[in-house]
């Protein structure tokens, strides 16, 4: 998984952690693709359908992998069908939204980061979990994101508000000697939040802001990105910021930012 975003990670060992609980003392190769099958149903129950879908891939993944190593005969998982999910019409907050989260956390600094890191920075949850200290430069105003999506290493440039609160808390946690900036102290020494407790802080201070129990941390990762396209700047410059491998990937993923752009673009036709 050397290429795989630390989160990806994190979530892989989170789910073969749960199968092999569900089947305790069962080897590998006495693993049958109606084990997995039932597992991947239970673990997904009232879930959201990217849930399943994420569960298939990391079992397919998972015992080809095995299967590969010769560690088991056969793969029990070559008959799971990933499911088809229609791509979800994609979201993004507006200023006043941004504005009204930083206030619900005023009082929770490490998390006010969270959200400045991923609205002015663009940054991923598994990019904000791994960024270290010695990444942030608060001289040269400049931010390296090491191993994001795809193993890629890219720099941010930092804009002001984001330079301010970084201060702040890096003033806040001057004794933080693990090295991460996104940690907190626990039992006398400090260690990096886990990623579930991101989610579950998001959603708090989203419900205090008054802003729609859908919206997840990645929103402010596409607000970013259309705040950039809306100010003007090329769909090429925010693709590089948001550390794509590809332009299409931005065109495919960000294309709702094109809309009212295509819309007037055309009212400008006047033959």
């Amino acid at each position: 998984m050397s290429s795989f975003a630390p989160s990806t990670a994190y979530y892989y060992k989170r789910h073969l952690a749960a199968l092999s609980r569900a089947y305790p003392g069962k080897a590998p190769s006495e693993y049958t693709t109606l084990d997995l099958t039932t597992f991947i149903a239970e673990r997904s129950r009232d879930k959201a359908p990217s849930t399943k879908k994420t569960l298939c891939v990391v079992i397919r993944n998972f015992f080809k992998w095995l299967h590969q190593l010769d560690v088991i005969p056969r793969d029990p998982a070559t008959l799971i069908k990933t499911p088809r999910i229609p791509p979800a019409e994609p979201r993004f907050l507006d200023h006043e939204d941004v504005h009204r989260l930083l206030r619900a956390a005023q009082r929770d600094l490490p998390f006010q980061v969270v959200i400045a890191l991923a609205a002015y920075a663009g940054l991923r949850r598994g990019s904000i979990h791994s960024l270290k200290w010695d990444d942030v430069d608060l001289d040269a105003r400049t931010i390296t994101v090491r191993h994001a999506k795809g193993g890629r290493h890219y720099i941010v440039p930092m804009a002001p508000k984001l330079r301010t609160i970084l201060q702040c808390w890096k003033e806040a946690s001057r004794d933080n000697a693990c090295g991460y900036v996104y940690a907190h102290p626990h039992k006398g020494s400090w260690r990096p939040y886990y990623y579930t407790r991101t989610t579950d802080k998001f959603h708090k201070y989203a419900e205090m802001a008054g802003i729609s129990p859908e919206a997840g941390l990645h929103d402010l990762r596409r607000t970013f990105a259309t705040t950039l396209h809306n100010n003007g700047v090329d769909i090429a410059v925010i693709s590089r910021l948001l550390g794509h491998a590809d332009i299409s990937t931005t065109m495919k993923h960000y294309a709702f930012t094109l809309d009212e752009s295509k819309k007037e673009a055309v009212l400008t036709l006047d033959y």
